[in-house]
């Protein structure tokens, strides 16, 4: 029996795609921002080159912090945007979710969880969905038997008031009762 998601399945690899499309894009920032604070054109004098080489040399290691800090900070900001919106998108519908929840615990069975297009727990919103619908239907269901039931009664009544034949109104009452069992048993509590 293959095991029910309560997250799709696309949410993990998204994830996962995202956080190293941030990070390949901060690498990349921090190579051109490196290449553009250290790029210096050569010149066709030796003593000038070996200035140039010199300069560089010496300022590398500084330079080369600043921007692995600017990498470090590009890095953090989009993991923080990427854990909010990704978060988001679990929040909002376990949100929807709890006032469903409450919803269908003060006996409005027709509720039902709308999710937007790309929240991830959609499979978990389907099967609260079919559980309402199927609790529902069991209702509804009950309240037709109880009904009948009612009336067989009713009947029944007016038959023993009336000092008629009482056994087809019997056999109404009690294949209406045994019904009712039967739609009660199938709701276990």
């Amino acid at each position: 029996m293959e095991q029910e998601r309560i997250i799709g399945k696309s949410y993990l690899p998204g994830l996962i795609f995202a956080a190293l499309g941030i990070f390949i894009f901060s690498i990349a920032v921090s190579a051109l921002l490196l290449y553009l604070d250290i790029y210096r054109p050569l010149d066709t004098h030796y003593g000038n080159v070996l200035s140039i080489i010199t300069e560089v040399r010496e300022t590398l290691i500084i330079k080369t912090l600043k921007i692995s800090g600017i990498s470090s900070l590009l890095i953090i900001f989009g993991l923080m945007a990427l854990v909010i919106f990704y978060t988001h998108r679990i929040a909002g519908p376990l949100h929807r979710i709890k006032v469903c929840a409450k919803s269908i615990g003060e006996g409005r069975l027709g509720t039902k969880v709308k999710f937007r297009q790309r929240d991830v727990i959609h499979p978990f919103a389907e099967s609260l969905n079919e559980m309402t619908c199927s609790y529902s239907e069991k209702v509804r269901a009950l309240t037709v038997e109880i009904n009948e039931l009612k009336s067989a009664v009713t009947e029944l009544k007016s038959l023993t008031e009336a000092g008629e034949n009482t056994e087809a109104a019997l056999k109404k009452a009690l294949d209406k009762d045994s019904q009712i069992k039967g739609l009660l048993d199938s709701i276990k509590i």
